[in-house]
């Protein structure tokens, strides 16, 4: 399949995993539309692949994280606010969401990390009749069972969807946006790297030395 006028190498490239699942969930699963709020819950490739998605629909982003470099990149991408959850509780969290969107908290929520602390954090921060995309799969510790406060469900009338990864369908909705420049994965990109320096990358990934998309552009 060729690729589109406007759609880059690079932008292909980068719409692996990370990119697609956010498109997923901000523009299918949680139906982000223009002039909503949205609140980001951890800003890792998920997560700001999802501001740059959601403001791109004309939404107002809140960006969380606890790390000042990646509520500094959210910022570059659209986010009108960011927080600093460090050692806030999901509750104090939600509140100081709400203070930034007008006392009533936002319409939606995108949980780009999964750990009971980032689901409940993306709960509270939602208003009455709130909807909630979740991505982020649980941790050893959770082991795929939290706990959820089920009676402020019920009272706030909250949905929340599952959303996983990117069906072929909605590639060319996403192709399209990236064509006419509304959307540029590529800008995610922080390393080229050769084929043969893979492994150095995978080596450091599980110490979180790497930040943004690496891409493979040298084979010989």
């Amino acid at each position: 399949m060729a690729l589109l006028d406007g759609v880059t190498e690079l932008d292909a490239a980068a719409l692996g995993c990370r990119y697609m699942t956010a498109y997923r969930a901000v523009h299918s699963r949680a139906a982000v539309r223009g002039g909503e709020t949205v609140a980001v819950v951890g800003l890792g490739g998920v997560g700001l692949a999802a501001v740059e998605i959601a403001n791109a629909l004309g939404a107002q982003v809140i960006g969380l994280d606890r790390k000042q470099s990646q509520l500094a990149a959210a910022k570059k991408l659209g986010a009108v606010a960011t927080i600093n959850i460090d050692g806030l509780t999901p509750e104090q969290i939600g509140e100081r969401v709400k203070a930034i969107s007008g006392g009533r908290g936002v319409h939606v929520s995108i949980d780009a990390v999964g750990v009971s602390k980032a689901t409940l954090t993306a709960l509270y921060s939602l208003r009455k009749g709130g909807r909630l995309a979740t991505v982020g799969l649980s941790s050893e510790e959770d082991k795929g069972q939290l706990t959820m406060p089920i009676d402020l469900m019920v009272f706030n009338e909250w949905s929340m969807a599952g959303s996983l990864g990117n069906p072929q369908s909605e590639y060319p909705g996403l192709l399209n946006m990236i064509a006419a420049g509304r959307l540029k994965p590529s800008q995610h990109i922080t390393e080229e790297v050769a084929l043969e320096d893979v492994q150095s990358v995978l080596d450091r990934m599980p110490t979180f030395e790497t930040n943004g998309y690496v891409v493979v552009t040298k084979f010989n």
